[in-house]
């Protein structure tokens, strides 16, 4: 997303009627990202990060607060994934967060509306329990860090690292939210000595990455060209790597890690989009 297609939804000086989302925390209006959460007794479902607060999409839809080409796009993000969130064209995911963004003001017609219901439309983060927020089919961990690579080896490079991305395919089964246990595998490593043993990895490790969710797709064997990659990208989030630093050191030649990297992956529950970060850019 370029300069040119900043909206009011990233107005610096806009306000919300959720005071929480005033007061300088991760979630203020110009943020809105999309997640999924649940009550206990309750179904999954979609919501939107507003202060310390959970703007309940399904609920948003019931009081038919939005209009327009918002509405199809609120219910894609309502349900238990959001998937079909992530299926819809940017265009359509740009109008919902910008209905969303009116909704939330409290300068706007459409916001002091929803003022009025807040008690309906918001559940208190604390109350929630947090969902991974897609269903995630695959993975891939890529190697971009220079700095990170030459540490890892002899502090020389690979011969492809300069030319095209380093990755390997992550165990998609293993992805968990923030605060999900970790527990520490079982596998096999060799000492200083050489000496090999079985038993609970003694060097547990996890490294902060950066997330991306991949939005549409593209054919078997049919690239998508570099100057319509932007479009399938759909917003980001935090990531730990859990590694089991012993196993993977044994196993890694000549193929790669396999144990020692597929036991967890714990990413943030928030997705944050693209077009919330472009003022940034």
């Amino acid at each position: 997303m370029a300069s040119s297609d900043l909206n009011r939804s990233h107005d610096p000086a806009r306000r919300s009627w959720v005071e929480s989302a005033n007061a300088g925390g991760d979630f203020p209006l110009q943020n809105l990202p999309f997640g999924v959460f649940r009550r206990e007794g309750e179904a999954p479902r979609g919501g939107v990060a507003i202060g310390e607060q959970i703007l309940d999409l399904p609920t948003v839809l019931a009081a038919g607060l939005l209009h327009g080409e918002a509405v199809a796009a609120a219910r894609a993000a309502a349900g238990p994934v959001l998937n079909p969130l992530l299926a819809l064209s940017p265009a359509a995911r740009s109008a919902l967060r910008l209905a969303l963004g009116d909704l939330l003001d409290a300068d706007a017609p459409r916001g002091r509306a929803a003022a009025a219901r807040a008690a309906d439309l918001l559940v208190p983060m604390a109350e929630a329990a947090l969902l991974p927020p897609v269903a995630i089919g695959g993975f891939t961990d890529f190697l971009a860090s220079i700095h990170h690579t030459r540490r890892m080896g002899t502090g020389r490079l690979p011969p492809a690292f300069l030319h095209q991305p380093l990755a390997y395919a992550g165990r998609a089964s293993s992805i968990g939210v923030s605060g999900a246990t970790v527990c520490r595998p079982c596998g096999q490593w060799r000492d200083e000595a050489g000496v090999l043993h079985f038993g609970p990895e003694p060097w547990l490790d996890f490294e902060l990455e950066v997330g991306a969710f991949v939005a549409g797709g593209n054919a078997l064997g049919t690239p998508i060209p570099i100057a319509a990659a932007a479009e399938h990208l759909f917003g980001c989030c935090l990531l730990n790597d859990w590694s089991a630093r012993a196993m993977q050191r044994f196993e890694t030649i000549p193929l790669g890690p396999f144990t020692g990297k597929s036991f967890a992956t714990t990413i943030s529950p928030w997705i944050v989009t693209v077009e919330a970060l472009a003022p940034f850019r």
